[in-house]
């Protein structure tokens, strides 16, 4: 059952709001809180936004979503590389091994 139900006016972005409400609701529990959030929060903005809020975020994320693996050393020649290797949620092709397994 939602704990904050609240309009977004129009100086406001959805994001914004969303990580305001999660530390309102973060503070006034006495445990540490576990959030669900659409594929809208799924984004590193939000990540952002929330990521000194104590308590668990589970994330659906886009099935055409992209994400990157850090970039290697630089070689000293040209422009350094922002994004590694890309992995494709909707590609196994891309998926590499995981790095660690229970």
């Amino acid at each position: 059952m939602p704990l904050r139900h609240e309009r977004i006016t129009s100086f406001e972005s959805p994001i914004g709001k969303a990580a305001w409400q999660l530390r309102q609701v973060s503070q006034a529990l006495p445990t540490r809180a576990i959030s669900l959030w659409d594929s809208e929060y799924g984004c590193a903005r939000f990540v952002l936004a929330t990521a000194d809020i104590a308590c668990d975020k589970l994330m659906r994320l886009r099935s055409n979503r992209c994400l990157w693996t850090t970039p290697p050393a630089y070689g000293g020649r040209g422009r350094p590389r922002v994004h590694g290797d890309q992995f494709k949620l909707n590609d196994a092709t891309t998926w590499h091994s995981p790095n660690q397994q229970n």
